[in-house]
């Protein structure tokens, strides 16, 4: 501290001026140098391009043609995300396959069979005599099974290639919409959502089982037009209001979508279908990240999760792009 700065400070006030500025040049140095490592932390490095990510997905066609599993690339690719040290310059072909073997459960099974077989023997004359005799043909077959992510999760820690500190990150990582990045090639950040105009409906649970946009419908096998995203999480689990608003709908039976809450946020709504509880009735004003509502699996619903969706002027849009 310059000399002139120090005799216009008060000697009795000048031990604890010290100390402030000491304190202010720590915080300073911590966040010039920690910020960059914290976001290295959740950031992948550049060469995260097109060229590695086909690797995943053509990881995942390979398993399916292998063992007749269908394995989801984009939950490779955050598994390897984490394994990698988000280095996708270290990915390759082979690795990105044994990465997707993961997802494959193999169990040895006894299936119990009775075959025949034609025995030709001679009579006392000489003559032949054919007769069918059976015989024990039992063998030992190969069952495939897919492991969900969970388990795959459980099985790496187990392994000791992945610590329980880490498994947040994989499910974190399955919040991006990977194929618009293998659509233009471009990659963005894919740890914990940042602070954004909306609270993550779910917290803790990152996982994507359905994205916004075009999809076969889970129940009718149909092609049809997904209006928001689906969040798969246990039945139970705390519902957030994204944002604060006022709450125009909170009904049971609400339809296919179950029980339902719509809060408004003046040109802007969100909705939280398939819920299991409510937390609030219809005019309540709700400030985000008040808990609304539990996760379920009421109307038309193949599991627990939490669809979500974002309207703006009563048009559905994609509720990622607030994240």
């Amino acid at each position: 501290m310059p000399t002139w700065i120090v005799a216009l400070i008060p000697k009795d006030k000048l031990a604890k001026v010290l100390i402030y500025a000491i304190i202010f040049l720590l915080a300073a140095f911590l966040l010039l140098f920690t910020a960059p490592l914290l976001i290295f932390l959740h950031i992948p490095l550049a060469d995260a391009e097109q060229g590695h990510m086909t690797y995943y997905k053509s990881a995942a066609g390979r398993v399916q043609t292998d063992f007749g599993i269908s394995v989801s690339w984009q939950e490779v690719m955050a598994i390897d995300a984490v394994l990698l040290g988000q280095d996708f310059s270290k990915s390759s072909a082979s690795g990105a396959y044994r990465s997707a073997k993961y997802f494959v459960r193999e169990e040895k099974k006894w299936v119990e069979k009775t075959c025949t077989k034609t025995v030709t023997e001679t009579d006392k004359k000489g003559k032949p005599i054919t007769r069918e005799e059976e015989y024990d043909c039992s063998y030992e077959q190969t069952v495939y099974y897919e492991r969900s992510l969970h388990e795959v999760i459980g099985l790496l820690i187990e392994k000791g290639l992945l610590t329980e500190t880490q498994q947040e990150d994989v499910l974190r990582y399955t919040v991006l919409d990977w194929a618009s990045v293998m659509d233009d090639g471009q990659t963005g950040p894919i740890g914990p959502i940042p602070p954004g105009e909306f609270l993550w409906p779910v917290p803790g649970i990152y996982r994507l089982t359905s994205t916004f946009g075009l999809r076969v419908h889970p129940v009718t096998g149909e092609h049809s037009f997904h209006d928001g995203i689906d969040i798969g999480a246990p039945k139970g689990h705390d519902v957030l209001a994204a944002k604060s608003g006022v709450v125009t709908l909170a009904e049971e039976d609400w339809g296919t979508a179950g029980n339902t809450i719509i809060i408004q946020h003046g040109s802007e709504e969100t909705r939280y279908y398939h819920l299991s509880a409510f937390d609030v009735t219809a005019g309540m004003y709700v400030p985000a990240g008040e808990k609304i509502g539990e996760v379920g699996s009421t109307g038309r619903s193949t599991g627990p999760h939490l669809h979500f969706e974002v309207r703006i002027n009563g048009e559905p849009v994609n509720p990622m792009m607030f994240y």
